[in-house]
């Protein structure tokens, strides 16, 4: 979630992240993602030093009144 939170917040984008019960994180975001979905990837990548592995991305649009800046949930 850190790791999700910190390139959201280097984009200012909004919205939140959560570890689910499965090991999977959920990300509800708001903004331009073409750059997260990126870094998201390319630091993703299982080689990286950055110790995430990413497999998936799905997208689905939420009528949810998001966070005015990027917060992690517990």
């Amino acid at each position: 979630r850190a790791f999700v939170a910190r390139i959201a917040r280097e984009l200012s984008l909004k919205g939140w992240t959560r570890n689910l019960k499965d090991g999977t994180v959920e990300v509800v975001v708001d903004g331009d993602i073409s750059e997260f979905k990126k870094k998201i990837f390319v630091q993703g990548n299982p080689d990286s030093d950055y110790g995430l592995h990413v497999e998936e991305l799905s997208e689905e649009k939420v009528e949810e009144k998001l966070p005015d800046s990027f917060e992690i949930r517990f």
